[in-house]
């Protein structure tokens, strides 16, 4: 499951997250279909996601394969 998807879930779904957010659903089904939200969003969804408890956090809005590697503690 992409990131995207996983932060949809959360809100309860395309139409849900799109009221919450008051935007279109047209908008948030773009942004399933692409697999990547707006950098420009990433901040609001961020905070409505925490104004309501959903426990994302900011980590949630990167793609794994855009992760720094984790430096060995050696």
């Amino acid at each position: 499951m992409s990131y995207v998807h996983r932060i949809i879930t959360a809100f309860g779904g395309i139409r849900a997250m799109a009221r919450r957010l008051g935007r279109p659903s047209s908008t948030v089904s773009g942004w399933s279909a692409r697999g990547s939200i707006p950098d420009s969003e990433k901040a609001v969804i961020l905070s409505v996601a925490q104004r309501d408890g959903m426990g994302l956090v900011a980590e949630d809005f990167f793609p794994f394969e855009m992760m720094p590697p984790e430096e060995d503690a050696a």
